[in-house]
């Protein structure tokens, strides 16, 4: 659980926490791998959105720094940026809906890591 601090906004379900921790597993996994296979200061980028699990907002992107920093990669860029409605990938949102695709991430982030081991 020490990975999903900060991560959630406000108080997560049971369940929620337990998609997360799946997911912060998958994400060790994956970073693991990188650590492999990448050349020592080798750099990595990932664009990530943050999104909503059960209701609950999810910081996506402070979860995948924190976990890429347990497996020995260093942030070296941030940047974050609005996805315009009419410029997403999936259809535009409706006016006024409160259909799930209409409340989907509403911007994106490029995190850029070093190898640092």
């Amino acid at each position: 659980d020490e990975a999903l601090r900060g991560v959630f906004v406000g108080k997560a379900s049971a369940r929620a926490r337990a998609i997360l921790r799946r997911y912060a597993t998958d994400l060790d996994a994956f970073f693991a791998e990188q650590q492999r296979v990448l050349k020592r200061h080798g750099q990595l980028t990932l664009v990530v959105g943050d999104g909503t699990l059960s209701g609950t907002p999810i910081r996506v992107a402070r979860l995948v720094i924190q976990v890429a920093r347990r497996n020995g990669f260093r942030l070296t860029s941030r940047r974050s940026r609005p996805l315009p409605d009419g410029r997403r990938y999936l259809p535009p949102p409706l006016a006024n809906s409160s259909q799930s695709l209409d409340r989907r991430m509403r911007s994106e982030t490029a995190l850029t890591f070093r190898r640092a081991r």
